[in-house]
């Protein structure tokens, strides 16, 4: 079984004023899981919001040359569509935000960005195929820890050997191949 930590109205307010920016990812992550937790395995009807993606850049510099920049990116995906969109979209994003921290860096000069290695890939699939599955991953893409899955709403779940699970988990290697 899982730890748990309820926290009273008056307890969560205080963290609030202590730390204001930290916190607030902890209560709306705790907030999505319990809105998780009522609609886990209701029909999925294809038009679910898809959140825009994502990117985290940090450009390199010595003696205020750009040397190289790495990146964390994250695309979501819609039901049924490889993402084509989603790609261009997410690397036009990175492309931005190089750009703006060599403008931010009085660098006006017209780069030509190569991507060299990429070091790791995530994915993870919708888990939703003809009925829930059992996840991979929760929210913020963080590994599903093995004692939740061992919990309802996930434990009768198909799982991994699932033929199901194991093509909804296709899907989403797949449109992590194309990405790459």
């Amino acid at each position: 079984m899982g730890k748990r930590i309820n926290l009273t109205e008056q307890e969560i307010s205080s963290i609030r004023g202590l730390y204001p920016i930290a916190n607030k990812e902890v209560l709306s992550e705790q907030t999505m899981l319990e809105k998780v937790k009522k609609s886990y395995g209701e029909p999925c009807n294809g038009n679910n919001q898809i959140e825009e993606p994502s990117t985290k850049v940090e450009v390199r510099y010595i003696e205020n040359i750009p040397i190289s920049a790495t990146f964390t990116l994250k695309a979501f995906f819609p039901s049924t569509k490889s993402g084509d969109e989603v790609y261009k979209e997410s690397l036009l994003k990175m492309k931005e935000q190089i750009y703006a921290d060599l403008r931010s860096n009085k660098i006006d000069d017209d780069y030509k960005i190569t991507l060299i290695n990429i070091e790791k890939v995530i994915g993870s699939a919708s888990n939703y195929l003809s009925g829930p599955l059992q996840p991979t991953h929760g929210l913020y893409g963080r590994p599903m820890a093995s004692v939740r899955l061992e919990e309802e709403p996930y434990l009768s779940l198909p799982k991994e050997g699932n033929s199901k699970w194991n093509q909804n988990m296709g899907y989403a290697e797949s449109r992590w191949k194309k990405m790459v």
